[in-house]
């Protein structure tokens, strides 16, 4: 399970996202991205494997260098295999564990990030969040 900052990795062009299929999960993953900007992490929302690997230091590390980014002018999912595949350039996701991979745009930057949030089935709780930046 990966919950360290990402370097920033190659180039990547953006696909078009398909429609998403469970809005309430994009919301959630949204709000958790926001967490993640700002260093308000909840735990209690979090397996306790996925709080555990996620220190103090990497999440001061997201909110620094996330939180500059600013809002996200765009969030989409992909469910696409091949994108989903493609994006997800790491291990798969936690075993039992639902992995949603977003695409994350911001205003007025060069950057952009793939963000994994990744639900556990079995208790509703994060079990992995993961960014990895690129260039546009």
């Amino acid at each position: 399970m990966i919950l360290t900052p990402m370097a920033v990795v190659a180039q990547a062009s953006a696909p078009t996202p398909a429609p998403d299929p469970d809005p309430a999960v994009s919301a959630r993953a949204k709000e958790w991205f926001h967490r993640l900007q700002t260093g308000t992490l909840d735990r209690s929302q979090m397996t306790q494997a996925a709080s555990d690997r996620l220190s103090e230091v990497a999440e001061k590390w997201y909110a620094q260098n996330l939180g500059e980014l600013g809002d996200p002018v765009s969030f989409e999912r992909y469910t696409d295999p091949a994108i989903v595949d493609s994006t997800n350039r790491y291990a798969p996701g936690p075993p039992g564990s639902h992995v949603y991979i977003y695409r994350v745009r911001f205003k007025n930057r060069d950057i952009g990030a793939d963000f994994r949030f990744c639900v556990d089935d079995a208790s509703g709780k994060i079990s992995e969040l993961s960014v990895g930046l690129y260039g546009v």
